[in-house]
């Protein structure tokens, strides 16, 4: 379990890379499975794009 609140897998899907699959991986159309997600976080003023873009 993550702590903290911030789910990679989630974050990853939010932000276009791929889909949860049905072994609960985030699973993308290049690579499948086998990837790994690092969370990269900072503090700035962005403006929001929506999900997918």
């Amino acid at each position: 379990m993550e702590r903290g609140g911030i789910f990679f897998k989630d974050s990853g899907v939010l932000a276009g890379l791929g889909s949860i699959g049905k072994n609960n991986l985030l699973v993308t159309p290049e690579y499948g499975p086998r990837i790994r997600v690092w969370p990269l976080l900072f503090d700035a003023e962005l403006k929001p794009t929506g999900p997918g873009r």
